[in-house]
């Protein structure tokens, strides 16, 4: 009797398959505050581009690459930054 190979991981929502996946920080209000001005006070010397609102400001640590990741990937990388 063959036997039948074990279920693939499974994967995360098709949806995220253009999903750009990234470590990053949030920084605190207080320096969101800061880097919102100095991103309003660049905005008059740099016309082209597009501002990022100060809710999505962040630094990113590490770059993951695009596309969907497996259940088991998305915990190794949790379990990493534990």
């Amino acid at each position: 009797m063959a036997e039948t190979p074990s279920d693939p991981a499974p994967r995360v929502p098709e949806a995220l398959a253009a999903a750009r996946w990234f470590i990053a920080l949030k920084p605190p209000a207080a320096t969101a505050a800061e880097l919102a001005a100095a991103r309003d006070a660049l905005r008059a010397a740099v016309r082209d581009g597009r501002p990022v609102a100060t809710g999505r400001l962040h630094l990113t640590l590490a770059f993951l690459g695009i596309g969907s990741r497996s259940a088991d990937q998305v915990a190794r990388v949790l379990d990493a930054l534990d």
